[in-house]
């Protein structure tokens, strides 16, 4: 073989590693922005949800106020029916 033939295999060959090269290059880089474009929605859908959290639902804390004053309110009821069947 002469160098000329050498040259040129070699040269085929860089030409082919360096386009496998760009390609995979360019499909990992859109894939990336596959992920960034679906993190970037993701977030905006999280500050959706924070927005309307405090209007959906409510706090633990209120829930066991609420909670306690119906209680103390049903003993206070049951207190009262207890006292009317005495009477009885």
């Amino acid at each position: 073989m002469s160098w000329e033939a050498i040259i040129a295999a070699v040269t085929l060959f860089y030409m082919f590693v360096s386009g496998v090269i760009g390609w995979w290059t360019k499909s990992i880089s859109a894939s990336q922005k596959g992920i960034a474009d679906a993190q970037t929605e993701l977030a905006k859908d999280m500050k959706k949800i924070e927005v309307m959290l405090p209007n959906e639902y409510v706090k633990k804390t209120d829930l066991d106020q609420r909670l306690s004053r119906m209680e103390r309110t049903l003993d206070l009821i049951m207190s009262k029916l207890d006292g009317k069947a005495d009477k009885e």
